[in-house]
């Protein structure tokens, strides 16, 4: 009986991992006010894409680190709006306007000026940013199976899931129902073989054009993770935010929000980040209704040792922000941390896509958050009644605890949903009792000295730092996380 059983269970996994690639898709047919308001929003691109071409030889534009770089406002008012000074504008959606101005020390008079009035609910700059620096290193990656570690079982634990999953729709990948994954991004080599069959038709916000084809290779690397962990139902939607030099500007990022969530996307990846204070209240709206409209936005939280709290889109509430972890479940120490971080996921050594058609190795919470956004994904397969909140939610609940100082609820772990088991021993905890506290540090200690006798899991669990065996280093490393150092 136990050989039988085991044999289906084998049978079961091996049909998760060689689920049949799904054909080309179209984006789901919308309802017609859903409809509409698409057609505003690419009525008002192709408006604000004209103005930018006809106005960029009258700009002076500001240096790279000045917020109002553009020399252009996003507005929100009550009321009339004051466009004195400006020498272009065009009205955008949800209420918004977009105003052009010769410099940025006028923009930013303009600004002080219109948040003066009360109608105004914001002025803030459309600041054009340079995305974090890519530039991933050549490797191998064979196979269609988990090639990222990250989806491991002692990781994010991605096939017990799967395999759930499956079996509520009775092993029958075609019964699947459709889910869409916005990247927000450079675009997405929709032709590379990886990615055969997961592309969803998406739109490119920075040439204004249908055509999201990716010139810098941050978006394809970020599909990736999400094909690489999700299921074939799972379609990826790219959204051209990132131009092929690597600049973003604020409007394009929030213009890309609203087309995933008008269109129904189950959640949006956000490897990118602003810090720029003057934006949060642009970026709460546009959080707020995708949330609001079902979509869940996974955020990187950041690469520079920092405070995730003073980036945008990570700082903003109802944002699911995402630190970095690496294979030994350790912190990723250039990830920024803080109290806005939701959740940590694999962010190190991370194989995936590249737009050139091939495959390489990357660290960062860039790859962090596509993590997350394929669980969110499978979740929704799982249950599609379920909200954002309530995944998020989920998310949180799940996590292995790591003693992680700002790095949220913990480690991502999905293995354990929907009636699966626990997640098992986690690095530092020696003894086993689920915690990682001074006993377990002394216990690894005295092993290290030859003292004690361990169990190989317990072993396991003592190499904290997974490298040349159980010394005083791990010990001092187990202390320091059950102090929350």
């Amino acid at each position: 009986m136990k050989r039988t059983a085991a044999l289906l269970l084998c049978l079961l996994l091996l049909s998760v991992t060689m689920l049949p690639a799904m054909p080309w898709r179209s984006a789901a047919a919308l309802p017609a006010d859903e409809s509409e308001a698409v057609g505003r929003l690419l009525d008002f691109s192709a408006r604000l894409h004209e103005m930018r071409e006809r106005c960029s030889g009258s700009v002076m534009k500001g240096s790279p680190d000045d917020p109002y770089n553009t020399a252009r406002l996003i507005v929100k008012s009550e009321g009339e709006v004051d466009a004195s000074g400006a020498i272009a504008g065009t009205e955008g959606t949800n209420g918004r306007i977009v105003l052009q101005y010769r410099t940025p020390g006028e923009a930013e008079r303009a600004a002080e000026r219109l948040r003066a009035d009360p109608r105004v609910k914001y002025a803030v700059p459309d600041t054009e940013h340079r995305a974090e620096p890519f530039a991933a290193c050549a490797a191998p990656m064979e196979g269609t199976g988990f090639n990222s570690w990250g989806y491991g079982e002692d990781q994010v634990g991605m096939a017990a899931l799967q395999e759930r999953v499956l079996a509520k729709y009775g092993g029958d990948p075609a019964s699947l129902p459709a889910v869409t994954v916005a990247v927000c991004d450079s675009g997405v080599n929709s032709g590379h073989e990886f990615l055969a069959g997961r592309m969803v038709a998406g739109y490119d916000f920075v040439n204004n054009d249908s055509d999201p084809s990716d010139g810098y290779g941050h978006g394809t690397f970020c599909a990736g993770v999400i094909a690489d962990g999700a299921m074939p139902n799972v379609g990826i939607m790219p959204l051209k935010c990132i131009s092929d030099s690597g600049y973003f500007s604020t409007s394009d990022v929030v213009n890309a929000i609203e087309y995933a969530y008008l269109h129904g996307c189950a959640a949006a990846n956000l490897s990118l980040i602003e810090y720029n204070p003057a934006v949060e209240p642009l970026y709460e709206e546009a959080v707020v209704s995708a949330t609001n409209a079902g979509m869940v936005c996974c955020v990187a939280s950041g690469n520079w040792s920092s405070n995730a709290s003073i980036f945008v889109p990570g700082k903003i509430e109802r944002s699911f922000t995402v630190a970095a972890h690496d294979p030994a479940h350790a912190m990723w120490p250039p990830s920024n941390v803080g109290d806005c971080v939701d959740i940590t996921a694999p962010g190190v050594d991370i194989y995936s896509t590249t737009y050139t058609g091939g495959y390489a190795v990357d660290s960062g919470t860039s790859f962090a958050a596509p993590h997350a956004a394929a669980c969110c994904a499978v979740i929704k397969t799982y249950d599609p009644s379920l909200g954002p909140d309530e995944i998020m939610d989920l998310l949180k609940a799940n996590a292995v605890d790591e003693g992680y100082t700002g790095g949220g609820s913990g480690r991502l772990y999905v293995g354990s949903l929907f009636g699966g088991d626990t997640p098992g021993r986690v690095k530092g905890d020696v003894d086993g009792d689920g915690s990682i506290t001074s006993v377990d540090a002394l216990m690894a200690l005295r092993y290290a000295l030859g003292a004690i006798a361990l169990d190989d899991e317990s072993a396991w669990a003592a190499d904290y730092d997974s490298q040349s065996g159980v010394n005083s280093v791990d010990a001092l490393l187990i202390l320091r996380s059950a102090l929350g150092l």
